[in-house]
Order: C-alpha cells, then sequence, then structure tokens
C-alpha cells in the first residue's frame, strides 16, 4: 500500500498548530515519519488500514512530543516565568499525545552566562537569602575569583534552601488548572485531528474505508 506519511503528518500538525498557536511543530515537520513506521514493521493491510494507519499515527506522536512557546501561553503568569529565569531555572512546557502539557522548571545552563552576568546573578540571588531582603556588597573573594569559581559559588547558592523556597512560591503561582484543562483538550483535539485527516487523505486517493471506519 503506497502511503505519503509525510503528507498526512504535515496535514495533521498544520491543523492543530492553527488551533493552538504556541506550539514549536519544527522539530516535528523534519521527524522522518517513514523511517519509524518501517522500523516498527507494521502490517497494513487492506481490510482495516485506516484503522491501522491512524494507530501508527498515533503511536508516533505519543513519542516525539512538541515544545511549547512558554511566553505565548502564559502571558498572565509571565513576571513569575521571569523571576525563574533570573533565579537560573528555566521553565518549560511540552506536549505529546500521552501524558498532554508537562510543566517543570530545568537548571539554567551556567555556562552561557559570562563572568559579568554571574555576578549579577549572584547579586539578584544573595537577596532571598538575606532576612533583611537588601543587596549586600559581593565578598572579595568572588571579586577576584575565576569564573568555575564563581560558577560553583552560583550552583551553591540556587541550590540553597532560600532560592528553593522562592522557586516553589513562584512555581504555586502558576495556574496548573488552566494547564490541566487546556492539556485535555489539545489531547482530544489531537486525536480527532490524527483521525479525520487520515480518512481524508484516504478518500482523495481512493484508497479503501471499512464502512465501519466511516461511520
Amino acid at each position: 500500500m503506497d502511503i505519503d506519511w509525510n503528507e498526512i503528518k504535515v496535514r495533521i500538525l498544520m491543523r492543530f498548530v492553527t488551533e493552538f498557536p504556541f506550539l514549536k511543530i519544527t522539530g516535528l515537520l523534519n521527524f522522518n515519519i517513514d523511517r519509524y513506521i518501517c522500523s516498527r514493521h507494521l502490517e497494513l493491510g487492506s481490510k482495516d488500514a485506516v484503522e491501522k494507519v491512524e494507530g501508527a499515527l498515533g503511536k508516533a506522536f505519543k513519542i516525539i512530543g512538541m515544545k511549547v512557546d512558554i511566553s505565548k501561553f502564559f502571558r498572565i503568569e509571565k513576571v513569575l516565568l521571569d523571576e525563574m529565569q533570573e533565579l537560573l531555572y528555566t521553565p518549560t512546557l511540552t506536549f505529546n499525545l500521552d501524558v498532554g502539557l508537562n510543566f517543570s522548571i530545568q537548571n539554567s545552563d551556567l555556562f552561557k552566562l559570562n563572568r559579568l552576568q554571574m555576578i549579577k546573578c549572584m547579586e539578584r540571588m544573595q537577596m532571598y537569602c538575606l532576612e533583611s531582603q537588601k543587596k549586600s556588597n559581593m565578598p572579595i573573594d568572588v571579586l577576584f575569583g575565576d569564573e568555575e569559581y564563581i560558577r560553583d559559588k552560583l550552583v551553591k547558592l540556587r541550590g540553597s534552601n532560600a532560592i528553593q523556597n522562592k522557586i516553589n512560591e513562584l512555581k504555586a503561582g502558576i495556574n496548573h488548572n488552566r494547564i490541566k484543562q487546556v492539556s485535555e483538550k489539545m489531547k482530544e483535539y489531537y486525536e480527532k485531528c490524527i483521525q479525520e485527516e487520515t480518512r481524508k487523505y484516504f478518500l482523495e486517493h481512493n484508497i479503501g474505508v471499512t464502512r465501519e471506519a466511516e461511520r
């Protein structure tokens, strides 16, 4: 059976991202779905081909996930997200057909910061570690330390109880109920796109669709 997997894949993704424009689908557009189908040795008989194609696409989209443009999705919580980043944590949001939307925060890559940026980060982070909440003078050993030494100081500061408590406070301000609601809506719509776009493709290319599948 000659099926253009890429055409069906692109139809599904373009329709999906139109409904949820905060998704980043570039990686999925480059995903070689033909290779995935072949590697799984999926048998596509003519009797129930459309169901098997839908199943194959569903399995593929469960494992490859999408990144979410968190700045568009979390417009209301932007201040919270910016503060997480200032404390050297990277808030991330991903989506796949298995778990839906998944919010997490990751350690930011300190090697992307230069010496001056790291010292400024330490100044901000120390504010949360002092009872007075006032900016302190930087210790002279840090000012004259090399980048590796300063980076090590930042790692310890980021893992301190004061910063962890602040991060937990910021996470609590995120609207997790909204994430869950949108997540369920997205999973349902994604499955609908897979089914409808697959069947449209079959009809357009005069590939047999069982009566049961057409209902």
